[in-house]
Formats: structure tokens, sequence, C-alpha cells
């Protein structure tokens, strides 16, 4: 399959952009979102999201309408990491557990790493618990065939990688062996979310700090929070961090592919933010998303935004709240 880096926009014929969104309760596609967005749920999750329950969804850049969802139950009956998959961008295969290990805490909606590749078509890597415990192991997993199937991965480096929660990014540009990588963490002794860069097995933590305060990639309470790439040329990347201490969220962006960053949108409360995504047609041109259909767009890579929440029909069922916003 080719890949196609111009396919991270999802342009339907009129010019309009077309996004898929993870909800509580199953995956949509809007159409036009900016524009007379219209809304079609193509998938039901088998467990509504609870307090103790994450998702984290991408969609290949560079594999076009492509895409997986990997959920982390902790319902009776449906515990452990369960994942969905799509090659069409409209059907979704029925849920299949890679393990049924959970954690066994209270307040946490632990998410599960993942990185859907932007090159080589199939390839994919997620992270489960290996154990069932207050603060469970987690292991990196990998599959080559869409996410149909899933096999431990033995590499130490890369599992430590891939055992991190939500969002991990390999950028598209200048990155032919997908082996830079971006991925947060967790320090329970600091009580901290962390930021790491990955070149290769060579590990740098970035996490900022603001007010502070530590800001770091959330893979709790849901692991909504995520890192964009503009994937034509390497440069310019944005990141949604949190403070595990305030629990407010901010928005941080690097003009130099994530070696050096500087926050943008002053951190507020977490519920605000989740992603922030850069077109793949304009480098300086943001879209952002969050809590109840909290929608922004941006023409000067954060300079300014454009509240453009009011394009979001109140009736639309389960749309209210966008956990992940991919494309454009």
């Amino acid at each position: 399959m080719e890949v196609d880096p111009y396919s991270a926009l999802y342009i339907n014929g009129s010019g309009a952009v077309d996004v898929w969104v993870a909800t509580t309760t199953g995956i949509y596609k809007v159409s036009d979102i900016f524009g007379t967005p219209s809304a079609a749920l193509q998938f039901t999750f088998r467990v509504s999201l609870a307090a103790l329950e994450g998702k984290v969804l991408q969609m290949s850049f560079g594999v076009q309408n492509w895409g997986i969802c990997v959920s982390q139950y902790d319902s009776a009956g449906n515990r452990g990491t369960w994942v969905t998959f799509t090659t069409d961008g409209v059907n979704w295969s029925a849920e299949v557990a890679i393990t049924t290990f959970y954690h066994s805490g209270a307040g946490f909606g632990h998410s599960p790493g993942l990185y859907v590749s932007n090159k080589t078509a199939g390839l994919a890597y997620t992270s489960a618990f290996t154990a069932t415990a207050l603060e469970p192991p987690h292991a990196g997993y990998k599959s080559t065939d869409f996410g149909a199937n899933w096999s431990l991965i033995t590499n130490p480096d890369l599992s430590e990688i891939m055992g991190a929660g939500g969002q991990i990014l390999a950028p598209y540009a200048s990155n032919p062996n997908e082996d830079i990588v971006f991925f947060g963490g967790w320090d329970a002794a600091a009580n901290e979310y962390q930021f790491f860069r990955a070149n290769g097995a060579v590990q740098t933590e970035i996490t900022q700090s603001f007010g502070g305060q530590s800001y770091g990639l959330s893979g709790r309470d849901g692991g909504k929070w995520q890192i964009s790439d503009y994937p034509l040329e390497s440069g310019y990347m944005t990141a949604v961090l949190r403070s595990a201490v305030v629990a407010k969220v901010g928005l941080w962006r690097s003009y130099d592919a994530g070696t050096t960053w500087e926050n943008f949108i002053t951190p507020i409360a977490a519920s605000q933010w989740f992603r922030c995504g850069i077109s793949g047609a304009d480098k300086n041109t943001l879209y952002l998303c969050g809590e109840t259909g909290k929608l922004d767009y941006s023409t000067d890579f954060g300079d300014t935004t454009l509240d453009m929440s009011g394009n979001i029909p109140a009736d639309w069922p389960g749309v209210g709240t966008f956990y992940f916003l991919i494309g454009g």
C-alpha cells in the first residue's frame, strides 16, 4: 500500500476536514467538522467509558483510512485491554482482548499506549497490563496485520517505550526507521507526569515546567492528552501536557522537531483541552479540541485561536466530548 503523507488531512471532495472521534460510548466519523458537520456512528464499544477505563485512538497519517482504538476496561466480565480496528475508515472489527489483566486501585483511568505506523502498512504497537495489581506492570505488544493479531515485544528497550500509557508518536518526516519516538510516563515517587523523546535506544526526558509544576504526557485519567507533528517536514510539533499536582492542562509547541518547547496556551482546568492537531497541508494551521465539544482553529500556529465550538450540534448523542480528533 502506497504511503501518502497528505492522507493525514482526510479531505473530502469539497475540501472539508473529516475526522474520527472516540467518545465514551463509540466511534463516530464527523464530516466537514469546520463547515456544516454531520456525524455518523461507526462503532459501539462493548462497555461505556467509566472512571477506571481509558481509550486511545489513532488513525494512520500515511495509510489512509486505517486506524486502531485500544480500550482498557475495568468492568466485570470485560476486564483487560481490548482492540478494534478499521482498514476502510467505515467498518470496525469486533473488539478482541489482548490481555485480561487490569488496575485494581481506584481513581485512575489508565490508557494503553498506542502507535499506528505512518509508514509501514499494518504495523502497530500498543501496551497492556501483564498482571492485576494496584500499580500493574505494562508490556509492549506488536501487530503486523493492522491490529488483527498481537504478539509480545521481547526487545527490552522497545518494550519500555511501548509500556507507556497514552499516545505514542513517531514523527513522519526525517524518521525513515520510525525510531524517533515521543511518549509519556508516570513517576509515582514524584507524583508527576513525564514526557520523553527517544532516538533509538537513547531516551531523553523533556518534561516541561510551568508555574513551578511539571507537565507531561498523561496516560492516566483516560489518556486523552496528545501530541502532533507536521507530517511533510521535520520541525513543527504540538503537545497537550498535564500536571498531576494542580490538575491543569496547557499547550506547548516546538519548532525544532521536539528538542525545545514553549508554552503557547496557559495551563487551565484539566477538562479543557485534549488534542492540538497540525494540518497536513499547512504547518501553521492548528485544530484544537476538548471537553464538551470545545473546538478551536488557528492559522498562526497558536498565536491566536478562533472558537468554532458553535459548529457542533448540542443534540448529537455521545459527541459532546471530543476525546480524540484525528485528521486535518
